[in-house]
């Protein structure tokens, strides 16, 4: 597998990224809005839900790198994906009328992943693109790898 240990660190930053945001939202989610005389705490379907995007995003991401080769452009596509939902997440909580503390911890979480898959994927771009303009005395690996299997060569 090409890549490997670039593909494990990432998800490892992405993961670490996505248990800070987990732990801000339980935070979030534990305490009491009080205003004049009533107090209100968090729902704890808007955490559970929260929680659960975050995990499964995470499992997208996984399963986006696990594919063999290159994935910069998977990785752009949903880095931009996040971005848009992050600013849906921001849109959605201004028109909700219950208390709004897991929204900001959400769209950080959305924004933050977004920037990183972005810029990866901009920069596996940038590297394959590269790659392709060097010299062409130079071969490239799967062109050497190709011209094993040739009986004639």
């Amino acid at each position: 597998m090409e890549h490997r240990k670039h593909k494990l660190a990432l998800f490892l930053v992405a993961q670490a990224l996505g248990v800070a945001a987990m732990i801000f939202v339980l935070r979030a989610g534990r305490g009491a809005d009080c205003q004049a005389e009533r107090c209100a705490s968090g729902s704890a379907i808007s955490v559970a839900a929260t929680l659960f995007v975050i995990v499964a995003e995470l499992g997208i991401l996984s399963a986006t790198l696990r594919v063999d080769g290159p994935v910069w452009k998977s990785l752009l596509g949903l880095g931009i994906l996040a971005l848009i939902a992050a600013a849906f997440v921001a849109g959605g909580s201004l028109a909700m009328p219950e208390p709004r503390r897991i929204a900001p911890v959400a769209v950080g979480w959305h924004v933050a992943s977004g920037l990183l898959l972005v810029a990866t994927g901009t920069a596996g771009g940038v590297w394959e693109l590269l790659a392709r303009l060097r010299r062409p005395d130079q071969p490239m690996r799967e062109d050497q790898a190709s011209s094993a299997m040739w009986p004639l060569d």
